[in-house]
């Protein structure tokens, strides 16, 4: 393997006189992704038909194929990781304990390896296999090399398979793996948890099969396919594949090439389908040098820290059906902060295309098809670097595939600018057809206030080395574009989006599919969802009673007599008894997009005299059916109010529309009241939450409107109260009458709760302590994660030991499981400090959700590298890994003088942020006579500094101590920066900083 040849060194280069064929800048200004119009839905909708001419988006389809969720929730699962509780038949039983005595040459036989930890001593190889041996684990056989043996599995016998067992501990070195450490040939590896070894977890030769693995936690990759000689017909399929490339090669040596979730080297033939590929330290798939005719299908790809997909000096590849999400933003980002504006894709193709010559011809057209790409960096990019061909680096043995003939002493100068060398020597982008996919990206939430990112590229390189290179000047970029056969087309891009030429001057998307360009034949552009999907006077009856028309037993008008907003409501009367219905009537709908989605109405009870069970209409429901590009219907959602009343209430929840939505048609019904009743409805909201990622609704997280859904569960009561508010005017007050006391989700929500999804998650909540007995008042909150079945996978928890009489909140990073389709929540007294009769709380803004940080996991964790932080004055500043309050690293302060100290972001004018309520916080650690403060400044769109917020901690100590405030960023914040200062400490003195949040 030729680190040399590794993409990054080349990256390097590459952003200095690159030559634009084309970008696709997709960005907008919105509310938050991923609930934007696709861009399909905007074809044959019912609007005018001078409407639907001023959009050329009717070609373009939007891709279904891609898996909307993990297919490989392989980690901690113990369908798809248990073995056999008892040994096979004519199996060797391999007891726990050390295993060095056990003899492993016996073809033909089934190791069966008992339950509990075996170790193998000193000796640098664990287990030496003979041919067609098979090595199975019972539940809880691990294999842990205890980081002393080099490898778990390794030397040349073929046909050996390898199955249940959990593998860890071990140390191969860089570029080797734990697994399969010499690469052998016929290797079945399958339902495995191979996790934190150094080097990769396994490696894959010619005809491995790797498959239905936890892959995790490596120190280099997950699996590295390599094989001596050349590498053929590998399979990875069904793998969990997350946070591996813990030692950070990239940053440990600098340009290697050698991170991430794994790395293809030199194969032809194979197929990468169906993984779960997530978390990683790097890239996701990562495809490098002279491989060809490998299928990656059906993959779901996201939150890796660099590309999802790289393609880079190979040939013949087929992309297509992956779900692609939030890949590349540590890469982007440090890209941005260097100033290059090369666009980080998701999808990165890199000297690479199709060729006929290649593996017997498959894929010789390069087909990149049927993806989708949401809220990643970028999106794909099509590149080819002149500088990069037989010969031009003197560390590499590489040539190309397509001409014997072409090589190490033909590709030299003279020689070289003849055929057939001068085409066959450089390995050429050619013959990609990238078609039928979808994009969607919002600046905004991309926290992106640069170019760069949101691209979609097809560009080049001008050749400038080595001096006697026949590429040299602009013609490669010219060739890219007009004569190696590479089209976008049919593609479906969402966002606001605009096309670059050469000098980078901006063209409409007509201008870019003419001449000279000619690309994204039938391509869509389609502006984002931004918050409602539907209009103001369907969703607030102003002006009209919008598209809503009675469905049955119903008259529908827009009326001044009640408003939950504006001046207007849409009243509903009854005609009739057992059942009403009113519907919207603009076939097949508002365009809507997939993606988690939030609906919400506000109603009353406008029969006089009645509510509260005292008659007329008692309850209303909103159904949302997510339609397909044909008006079919996909899935339904609903919210309801079960009990109306003379006040407003809210029904809201979260949901997840279907993969393929284009339409969404809503309904209003009823099962009570009768003929004269009314019930008035407003607010109606279909979208994007647009000031919060929280899975609960603003009524049960911010008690604003009503008491939510909260109930009390035993020992308590609930109430709405305006008593005191931790934001906002409202709390949920808690009446105390014994010590077990208990507040839960009440009958609406708690089966199965609301819609949430696996991932890193933030739960949260504040409390206050509302009576003055003597007993000590302590709350916890527990969150129960459940599948689609409503059963409960996890439980977490966070807790304020003893409330007082300030707000104080309680706040913890957790991992939804696999699995997690909902969440349900309840509050309890805590043992030794849970109050008695007469006692009260207050809660307050109740948190279920994704981290919401403005700041970046870098920059916040110090996970990778020291992030945007730097000295200001009196002080050096490193990345350390001595302590951490999360994760494995955090700041290391190190003060250089007396008399005070600072350390700041060097990421003018600071991170994209909003305006409206905020939490500021950090977490530190160091001697008690240091203290810290974290100051934030809240910036316009010019740089401006609207408002500063600090948060100290005075005193420190030998533990993690945290340091939090709820505050309000004003209004026209763009931007927050952030400093941490202090007057106390001297030369010599430390501290450490992790945890750094700014954010909702």
């Amino acid at each position: 393997m030729n680190e040399g040849r590794g993409l990054r060194p080349r990256r390097t280069a590459r952003a200095h006189g690159v030559v634009l064929a084309l970008v696709a800048v997709v960005g907008a200004a919105v509310a938050s992704w991923p609930g934007m119009a696709s861009a399909a839905s905007r074809a044959a909708s019912g609007t005018s038909a001078a409407s639907a001419a001023s959009r050329a988006d009717s070609a373009s389809a939007v891709p279904t194929g891609f898996p909307a969720s993990p297919p490989a929730a392989i980690c901690d699962n113990p369908a798809m990781l248990t073995g056999p509780a008892t040994a096979p038949r004519g199996a060797v039983v391999v007891k726990a304990g050390k295993n060095t005595g056990v003899n492993w040459n016996k073809p033909g036989v089934t190791f069966w390896f008992a339950p509990g930890v075996h170790t193998f001593g000193t000796t640098a190889a664990a287990i030496v296999p003979v041919s067609n041996t098979s090595f199975v684990g019972a539940p809880g056989a691990i294999l842990d090399g205890k980081g002393v043996n080099t490898y778990a599995f390794g030397k040349f016998a073929t046909g050996v398979s390898i199955s249940y067992l959990t593998i860890q501990g071990f140390v191969p070195t860089r570029n080797t793996g734990a697994v399969n450490h010499e690469t052998s040939t016929g290797w079945t590896v399958q339902h495995n948890t191979i996790q934190n070894n150094q080097g990769a977890g396994v490696m894959v030769a010619p005809s491995n099969v790797v498959s239905f693995n936890c892959l995790r936690n490596n120190g280099q990759y997950g699996y590295s396919a390599f094989g001596k000689g050349g590498n053929t017909n590998i399979t990875i399929d069904h793998n969990e594949i997350s946070g591996n490339n813990t030692a950070n090669w990239e940053a440990t040596l600098p340009g290697c090439g050698c991170s991430g979730a794994g790395k293809i080297w030199n194969t032809i033939g194979g197929t990468i389908t169906n993984n779960w590929i997530h978390d990683n330290v790097g890239s996701g798939i990562w495809v490098d040098t002279n491989n060809a005719g490998l299928l990656i299908d059906g993959n779901y790809i996201d939150d890796n820290d660099a590309e999802g997909i790289i393609y880079e000096v190979s040939y013949n590849g087929r992309i297509t059906n992956n779900n692609l999400l939030r890949n590349g933003f540590v890469e982007g980002r440090s890209f941005a902060a260097t100033g290059s504006t090369f666009p980080v894709g998701a999808i990165y193709i890199a000297e690479s295309g199709g060729d006929s010559r290649v593996a017997g011809g498959l894929y010789s057209t390069f087909d990149i098809s049927g993806n989708s790409l949401d809220g990643n960096w970028g999106g794909i990019t099509v590149w080819e670097n002149p500088n990069r061909f037989c010969g031009s680096d003197p560390q590499s043995t590489f040539c190309t595939l397509v001409n014997p003939q072409a090589n190490l002493t033909t590709c030299v100068p003279g020689t070289i600018n003849n055929a057939p060398y001068f085409s066959d020597c450089r390995w050429k982008t050619q013959n990609v057809a990238v078609h039928d996919n979808q994009v969607i990206f919002s600046r905004t939430d991309a926290g992106c206030t640069t170019t760069g990112c949101g691209e979609q590229a097809l560009l080049a390189g001008t050749g400038s080395e080595p001096s006697w290179s026949p590429y040299l000047g602009t013609g490669v970029d010219t060739a890219i574009t007009t004569t190696q056969n590479n089209h976008f087309a049919d593609n479906s891009y969402v966002g606001d989006v605009q096309f670059v030429d050469f000098t980078t001057n901006p063209l409409s998307l007509g201008a870019f599919q003419a001449a000279p360009f000619a690309q994204d034949g039938g391509s869509a552009l389609t502006p984002l969802a931004r918050g409602n999907l539907l209009d103001a006077d369907t969703a607030s009856a102003e002006g009209s009673a919008g598209r809503w028309v009675p469905w049955f037993s119903a008259t529908a008008a827009s009326s001044t007599a009640q408003a939950h907003g504006g001046g207007h409501s849409l009243q509903v009367k009854l005609t009739a008894p057992f059942g009403w219905g009113v519907q919207l009537v603009n076939w097949p709908g508002f365009h809507a997009a997939p993606g988690p989605q939030t609906l919400s109405f506000w109603a009353l009870n406008g029969t006089s005299g009645s509510g509260g069970g005292g008659g007329g209409v008692q309850g209303a429901t909103m159904t949302a059916d997510w339609r397909n590009p044909s008006g079919g219907v996909l899935g339904h959602d609903i919210v309801s109010i079960a009990t109306l009343g003379p006040q407003w209430q809210q029904a809201s929840g979260r949901v997840v529309a279907p993969a393929g939505t284009a339409f969404v048609t809503v309904e209003l019904t009823g099962t009570t009241g009768a003929a004269g009743d009314s019930v008035f409805v407003d607010q109606v909201f279909v979208g994007t939450a647009p000031t919060s990622a929280n899975q609960l609704d603003v009524d049960t997280a911010d008690l604003e409107g009503s008491i939510g859904h909260w109930v009390p569960g035993a020992s308590a009561t609930v109430t709405q109260s305006t008593g005191a508010a931790q934001a906002g005017g409202h709390s949920l007050q808690v009446g105390v009458s014994a010590a077990a006391w208990g507040v839960q989700l009440g009958t609406s929500t708690a089966f199965p709760g609301f819609a949430a999804s696996p991932g890193t998650s933030a739960i949260s909540f504040w409390g206050l302590k509302g009576s003055s007995g003597a007993a000590p008042v302590g709350a916890t909150m527990t969150v129960d994660w459940r599948d689609s079945s409503g059963s409960v996978l996890q439980s977490d928890s966070v807790g304020i030991t003893t409330l007082n009489t300030t707000w104080q909140q309680g706040a913890a990073r957790v991992v939804a499981p696999a699995a997690t389709a909902y969440v349900t929540v309840e509050f309890a007294g805590l043992a030794g400090a849970s109050g008695g009769a007469g006692d009260s709380l207050y809660l307050d803004q109740v948190y279920v959700g994704p981290p919401v940080n403005f700041l970046d996991a870098d920059t916040a964790g110090l996970e990778g590298s020291v992030g945007a932080w730097t000295p200001w004055f009196s002080t050096t500043i490193a990345q350390s890994n001595a302590t951490a309050e999360a994760g494995t690293h955090s700041l290391q302060v190190d003060i250089t003088a007396p008399f005070g100290w600072g350390v700041q972001l060097s990421n003018p004018p600071g991170f994209a942020a909003t305006s409206g309520n905020q939490v500021i916080g950090f977490w530190a650690q160091g001697a008690t006579a240091l203290g810290v403060t974290m100051t934030v400044d809240w910036r316009d769109r010019g740089g401006n500094v609207l408002q500063s917020n600090a948060v100290s901690i005075a005193n420190l100590s030998s533990t993690w101590q945290q340091a939090s405030a709820s505050v309000v960023a004003p209004a026209a914040t763009a931007f927050a920066n952030v400093q941490f200062t202090n007057s106390t400490g001297g030369a010599g003195d430390h501290l450490y900083l992790d945890e750094v949040y700014v954010g909702s």
